[in-house]
């Protein structure tokens, strides 16, 4: 990756600003709070996630939010990228592509794996330690590191190296294992459960057999008993159809006997109906000439009563005419009425018409008064509104211009407690590199001490020749002397780095406590907004004020035209009643012709019903002639209806007496010759040899049904051992897989441990390799600082220095 451009918006320091990288290494040069620390913190923030402690000391005071923009080039597909963070109002943080103009990524997650991927981090590395611990080390704490305890050198470089991360991959492989451990004893549990089963094998298969070898021995005997029962059924199955068809003959005997005697009955019954049917012939025959007579006058009768039906009509129509004419005489004389009403409301339209325009004219005059009373009305309410909005107004704007005074008074406060905490911070770090600095020497002074007083021939430091025992002591007093100084120049310098921390945070304080009260005072462009703001509002109640002196008469005017329109009435609806009246004249005129003209119609219509009622004068009295004959011959007429029902079925009862004497002379018949041939049958059939028979089939059904009950019982027994050898043969098969996947996972363990002991003496060697070259190259600075190649500096596996 490759910065090539950095754009500070609102951050500490900066406005607006552009700061061009060129390619390879750049040195960025300033005085004590220049920027230079701002630009590297901006950086940290954009690209390693690693943002100031206080969002709010990093946006520029008196801001409310600032931007950071890192343009760089991506190592990885050689294209520009831009990260773009907000801190404060609206904050966001993405990554911008210039080429397609869009954003690509966003989100604080996706934000984090985009940057690593492109940092060419890997594992579980942050790239905020990273940031904070190797490429943005603060201002002073350069070589902070070799001041610190191996323990804690060891916290720092073990996260720079992902030391850890072998570790972490050795216990999560140990999950794996024990994982693996446990299948394994669940899989060798398993193994020692299916061969107990399988054991069972052999003494299964000796019992199948055994239930196959009785099976066999069963269906044989079974079938020996059902030939015997087939054979006895036979016999028994033909007795018994001898028996049905001596019993059917009995039966049909007594049947036949039942007929004979109902036939007889029958007979007797056909007879008197014979003779009820030739008594009824006789006396048809007596009253035959006045039914038919009858039957003649009730004809004519029915062909009398159309004509009085007839007659009846025209009579009912000569009424509905007479009353039809009524109504229409009734109807001339209503629309003679309604045509002189509207010949009068004609003579009243005319004196009505300057009336109605007059009402007009006031109504239209009341509508457009009532439309300004009601913008008088809403003038009024507008008027009071914004006298008291005025009068808010001016009391706010004189309470922003007073806190606006006080504004002013803060940010100067503001500015020189920012120069104070900035100065303070320049002299604590200026403060703690002087005292490094000592403890690195003083440290260089003990050892040196101790190399002088444990070497039996020591060198001088500086001439690198041997040193007498005067010159050696004199050298070891010397540097207890400096240590002793450099101890006391320490501790002085710890009480100021103490004191410098203690004023650092009291202007911290302050400036918090002031920022606080800055955010809360309003500023210069709310007093614009409240001035604005208050001239409009003047401006609109000035106009408000002219509209409402040009609608002050309106109340006056609106009250004379009510009182006007009042007092005269509605001329217009009545002049509209009366319009409707008068358009209908040459209407009414027309339906009185045509109403006229129907009734002399209806007229017309009533003498030809006269005239066809004229036939039917003597109606009444020819059907009351025929009644009375009807009445001298309805004695034989109903006699002969009640006779002659009988008399028809003089046939038909003749015939059947006829039938049921040939029927019984049949019956007599089948009766001897059933007789006959039951007592042939009857000679050939033994019921002792049949009940000994039936005896016989129970005794052979009851061993055949043991036997198939024994048979059911010793099938399911095989069944249940066949289904068990066959879940056995299963689980020897299951046991055969297990074993196989025993080997495998056996296998497998042996893999995964063998990659744990190398990932586990992985971190080791990339501590002690990594070592070796910083020994290597510390060595090399340490020798051009001393200007003596004699000295080695070594750098330990558990980050101890030692110098040689």
């Amino acid at each position: 990756m490759r910065i090539i451009r950095v754009e500070l918006e609102n951050i500490k320091s900066y406005r607006d600003q552009t700061v061009e990288f060129a390619e390879g290494t750049n040195a960025i040069c300033g005085e004590n709070g220049a920027g230079k620390s701002t630009l590297l913190e901006a950086i940290g923030s954009a690209l390693f996630n690693h943002p100031p402690l206080r969002q709010s000391d990093f946006i520029r005071q008196g801001e409310s939010s600032g931007c950071v923009t890192v343009h760089f080039v991506s190592g990885k597909d050689e294209r520009t990228y831009q990260v773009v963070r907000r801190f404060g109002k609206a904050s966001e943080y993405y990554v911008y592509d210039p080429e397609l103009k869009v954003k690509i990524v966003s989100g604080r997650k996706d934000m984090l794996d985009w940057l690593k991927e492109h940092l060419g981090l890997e594992g579980t590395a942050d790239p905020a330690v990273l940031f904070r611990d190797a490429i943005g080390v603060p201002q002073g704490l350069l070589t902070a590191a070799f001041l610190q305890s191996p323990a804690e050198r060891k916290s720092t470089f073990d996260r720079l190296l992902q030391v850890d991360d072998f570790e972490k991959v050795y216990d999560s492989l140990r999950e794996a294992r024990n994982y693996l451990r446990d299948r394994m004893a669940e899989v060798r549990a398993r193994i020692a459960a299916l061969e107990e089963r399988v054991r069972r094998l052999p003494e299964l298969e000796h019992q199948a057999d055994a239930l196959r070898d009785r099976i066999s021995e069963a269906e044989k005997s079974l079938e020996a008993i059902r030939r015997r029962l087939e054979t006895v059924t036979k016999r028994r199955g033909a007795l018994e159809a001898l028996k049905q068809q001596l019993d059917d003959l009995e039966h049909q005997l007594k049947q036949v006997e039942i007929r004979i005697t109902k036939a007889q009955e029958q007979r007797q019954m056909a007879q008197a109906e014979l003779d009820r049917a030739q008594k009824a012939a006789q006396v048809v025959e007596e009253c035959r000439a006045d039914y038919e007579a009858y039957q003649a006058a009730q004809q004519r009768l029915a062909r009398l009563e159309d004509e009085r039906r007839q007659r009846d009509a025209l009579r009912e129509r000569q009424r509905d005419l007479e009353h039809h004419v009524a109504l229409k005489q009734n109807e001339v004389q209503r629309l003679e009425i309604q045509l002189q009403e509207a010949e009068q409301a004609a003579a009243k339209m005319d004196a009505l018409r300057p009336l109605v325009a007059r009402q007009e004219e006031l109504e239209g005059q009341i509508q457009r008064l009532r439309e300004e009373m009601r913008e008088l009305s809403f003038a009024q309410q507008q008027l009071q509104k914004l006298r008291g909005e005025v009068a808010q107004h001016w009391m706010r704007l004189k309470a922003v211009k007073e806190a606006l005074r006080k504004a002013h008074q803060l940010e100067e406060a503001l500015r020189t407690a920012e120069q104070a905490l900035e100065q303070a911070r320049t002299d604590k770090s200026t403060v703690e590199q002087q005292q490094g600095i000592l403890q690195a020497e003083a440290e260089r002074l003990k050892k040196q001490i101790t190399a002088l007083e444990t070497a039996e021939a020591a060198i001088c430091p500086v001439c690198e020749q041997p040193l007498s025992a005067e010159h050696r002591d004199e050298l070891l007093a010397r540097n207890r002397a400096q240590i002793e100084a450099m101890h006391t120049q320490s501790m002085a310098l710890h009480r100021q780095i103490a004191e410098l921390s203690e004023r650092i945070r009291q202007h911290e304080g302050r400036r918090a406590e002031l920022q606080a009260q800055w955010h809360r005072l309003p500023n210069e462009r709310a007093r614009r907004d409240l001035a604005e703001q208050l001239a409009r509002l003047r401006a609109e109640r000035a106009q408000w004020r002219r509209c409402l002196s040009e609608l002050e008469a309106v109340p006056g005017r609106l009250q004379e035209c009510e009182k006007e329109l009042g007092a005269l009435g509605d001329p217009r609806g009545e002049y509209q009643r009366l319009s409707g009246i008068a358009q209908q004249r040459e209407t009414i005129a027309r339906q009185i012709i045509s109403v006229r003209q129907e009734i002399e119609s209806l007229r017309a219509k009533i003498t030809e019903v006269e005239a066809a009622l004229r036939p039917y004068a003597d109606l009444d009295a020819r059907m009351e002639q025929l009644r009375n004959k009807m009445t001298e011959l309805e004695p034989h007429y109903r006699r002969f209806l009640e006779t002659k029902d009988l008399a028809e079925k003089l046939p038909e009862w003749q015939t059947r007496v006829a039938g049921i004497g040939q029927e019984l002379q049949n019956l007599e018949s089948q009766h001897g010759q059933a007789s006959e041939e039951r007592a042939e049958l009857a000679t050939g059939f033994d019921l002792n040899a049949l009940e000994e028979l039936r005896r016989k089939e129970e005794g052979l059904q009851r061993d055949a049904s043991r036997l198939d009950g024994e048979l059911k019982v010793l099938r399911e027994q095989l069944k249940h051992v066949e289904r068990e050898v066959a879940e056995i043969r299963h689980a020897q098969a299951e046991l055969q897989d297990a074993q196989a996947a025993l080997k495998r996972f056996e296998r497998t363990d042996q893999v995964i441990e063998f990659v744990r002991t190398v990932i586990h003496n992985a971190g080791p060697h990339l501590v002690r390799m990594v070592a070796g070259r910083v020994s290597a190259a510390a060595t090399r600075i340490f020798r051009e600082i001393m200007a003596d190649p004699a000295w080695r500096l070594h750098w330990k596996e558990n980050y101890g220095i030692v110098l040689e």
